[in-house]
């Protein structure tokens, strides 16, 4: 899945869009495109270009209107008896985004590092003590060796403030800010906890590509390799093929679970999905 800056616009290529032929299709405009926002569909920006490159490929411009909202954000074809590839983002707060991709570098880190290094303080005492050059005189082995145990002795307190201290990292908030960091990151779907607005395509069977409308769809799902049973919550449709599902918890008490979705004269769709545990 690929990431996109909250209120920023992007340039992508997306296609080949395909005819009901399996032909390429170079006509395409922006209003044949619609945008899912964490199951929420919706038009295009009016101001988001597409314009066609070659065999069926275009580059979309979408615009910062659409990439407004966090989560999960899903572009597909709307126009009937045409398909492409469904695109799929995760939009990430513009500070996360810019810690993961702006600034995700090699050379970024070896400057943070650097910057940790600058400001290291050794531990008072640690390794005052130096051996002596003849190996002869065991009294001052023996107390350099008491004087490195005792400076290590002192150093038993693990807690994060001191391991910070230990390391130059004074700053107490560091814990904050690296937990901030953490909630923001993408996650997948979690064990036994519900997920609203799953959203899946069902094509037909007569050509395995055209999106399926107006179908009554069945879900059943497999928790870890059982038997296959009914979904607590019904389907319903979206447009254009795609349908979504409100997931209940126990639907998704698993570390495994494959999602199957039946509807008459339609293909059968599996989707099998690793939880994270809670």
């Amino acid at each position: 899945m690929l990431f996109l800056k909250q209120s920023t616009a992007w340039t992508e290529t997306i296609g080949p869009i395909l005819d009901s032929t399996g032909a390429e299709y170079t006509g395409a405009v922006i209003g044949d495109l619609s945008i899912s926002k964490n199951g929420t569909e919706a038009a295009m920006a009016a101001a988001a270009t597409l314009t066609h490159v070659s065999n069926g490929h275009y580059t979309l411009v979408g615009t910062a209107g659409n990439s407004d909202t966090l989560g999960r954000l899903t572009i597909r074809v709307n126009k009937a008896s045409y398909q492409a590839p469904t695109k799929e983002y995760e939009v990430l707060p513009a500070a996360t985004y810019d810690a993961l991709v702006t600034n995700g570098t090699l050379a970024n880190l070896d400057a943070a590092v650097s910057s940790r290094m600058a400001t290291y303080t050794q531990p008072t005492g640690f390794l005052a003590a130096t051996f002596p050059s003849d190996p002869a005189d065991q009294s001052l082995i023996i107390q350099a060796t008491d004087a490195l145990l005792a400076a290590i002795a002192a150093l038993n307190n693990l807690s994060q403030a001191n391991v910070r201290t230990a390391l130059g990292l004074a700053s107490a908030n560091l814990d904050t800010q690296l937990a901030a960091i953490q909630a923001d990151l993408p996650a997948r779907i979690t064990k036994n906890v519900a997920l609203a607005g799953f959203e899946f395509l069902m094509v037909l069977a007569s050509d395995h590509a055209t999106g399926a409308t107006g179908k009554t769809v069945t879900a059943t799902r497999s928790l870890d390799g059982a038997a296959f049973g009914a979904c607590a919550n019904a389907v319903s449709e979206v447009s254009s093929g795609i349908y979504k599902i409100d997931l209940a918890a126990g639907d998704l008490n698993a570390n495994v679970v494959t999602l199957r979705f039946t509807a008459t004269a339609c293909d059968d769709r599996f989707v099998t999905i690793i939880t994270e545990p809670t």
